[in-house]
């Protein structure tokens, strides 16, 4: 059989378009490799926060094999070339990340802090105890309250706007309730400085990421950051120096989280007294909505439940730690768990159903008077809680949210 060649007479016209094609797929090559960096880095931040080396020779191995087993017979030796070139820049992007990011001295000069609240104020505080060489301005919507922070000795200036809070700013901390974060980053967009650092402290961190995403300035830099530590009293009066100390602080990077941003968000954990956990914000959010977000819609269900029967007003005399310590979480702000169960809608809905599968099947249980099902229902469930306060749970036995 004799080969067919195709033939042109166009005058170079199709050369030029066949050259096109190629240099759009080059393009969309470029812009997957981009992606795939981006998700190393991640996965670089995630191994470090776990303390995991860089190099996985098994995973590595298991790359090549998958990769060329996709490949052309004839591609094959040259497809695993290329990948033992990606994985050999992928580990050392992440060993220079590494490196990049190991927290250093504290160095920001002028400090902005919007939202003068628990966990603002607490920062405040915190900063001060460590005595950083650092200037912190205050805003606060509420005048009164921020005036009382002010005499606390918790900031140095008290801005009477956003405008003048972080004007001049190289970090800011955004501590206002999630539902408020949209409007003060509209507000402050314009008027950030180049090269501007800026970390928020909310309880649900996808939502905020996109909004950072699509508000602020490119030649500013942002990280999403979520203190694990709080309290259910979240009045001005209950900030302390040492809420963040021995708590975890999680921080979600994202595409706009550059070096100095994670240096930046690394060293006020330092300085605080926290210990750091990197994940992204989806994995954030899908976490907290089993671990926090639900344990305290349990709570204030069981609450409304028990105090709207009719017969609360005479038992309550009979209501002992059981009832405080299972209850305790409702007394939690009830505007910052609006703003929760709003932004991380559709994982704490997740959780609610499993939540609810359980109690139906320990319905169940009870209506069949299932002693052993019941007693194993029970021994399994303390069985895993004992586990988990030997492990993490010691570490967090005062009172936080």
């Amino acid at each position: 059989m004799v080969a067919t060649v195709k033939t042109y007479q166009d005058n170079g016209g199709s050369l030029k378009l066949l050259r096109a094609k190629i240099d759009q797929c080059d393009n969309e090559i470029i812009e997957l490799l981009d992606r795939r960096f981006e998700l190393v880095r991640e996965i670089g931040r995630y191994k470090a926060s776990l303390n995991l080396p860089v190099s996985d020779g098994t995973r590595e191995m298991q790359v090549l094999a998958q990769r060329a087993a996709k490949a052309p017979p004839r591609s094959r030796s040259f497809v695993e070339n290329i990948f033992k070139l990606i994985i050999s820049e992928s580990c050392q992007v992440q060993k220079e990340d590494r490196n990049a990011y190991a927290p250093s001295k504290f160095s920001y000069k002028k400090i902005a802090v919007v939202g003068l609240g628990l966990i603002g104020t607490s920062i405040c505080l915190a900063l001060k105890k460590a005595k950083v060489d650092c200037k912190i301005t205050g805003f606060d919507s509420n005048w009164t309250k921020a005036e009382q922070v002010l005499a606390m000795g918790a900031i140095d200036k008290l801005a009477h706007d956003l405008v003048d809070c972080v004007g001049q700013a190289d970090l800011i901390v955004i501590a206002v309730p999630i539902s408020a974060i949209k409007q003060v980053l509209m507000e402050i967009a314009p008027h950030v400085e180049y090269g501007t650092v800026i970390i928020d402290v909310g309880s649900s961190k996808e939502q905020v990421c996109q909004w950072m995403n699509s508000i602020l300035p490119q030649h500013t830099f942002f990280v999403g950051g979520h203190p694990l530590a709080g309290k259910t009293d979240t009045s001005v009066e209950s900030a302390d120096e040492n809420l963040f100390r021995q708590s975890l602080f999680v921080i979600t990077p994202s595409k706009r989280t550059n070096t100095m941003a994670l240096r930046a968000a690394r060293q006020l954990i330092n300085v605080i007294g926290a210990e750091e956990c990197v994940m992204p914000a989806s994995v954030h959010d899908q976490q907290v909505a089993w671990v926090s977000h639900l344990p305290f819609l349990i709570s204030a269900c069981l609450v409304s439940t028990v105090t709207k029967h009719n017969m609360w007003p005479e038992a309550q005399k009979l209501a002992a730690t059981g009832f405080y310590d299972t209850s305790r979480l409702s007394s939690g702000a009830a505007e910052m768990h609006t703003d929760i169960c709003i932004t991380n809608r559709d994982n704490i809905l997740k959780a609610l159903a499993s939540f609810r599968t359980v109690l139906t099947a320990v319905e169940e249980l009870i209506l069949r008077e299932d002693v052993d099902g019941l007693r194993s229902f029970f021994s399994i469930a303390k069985h895993e809680r004992d586990k988990w306060l030997s492990n993490v749970g010691k570490k967090r036995e005062h009172d936080k949210i």
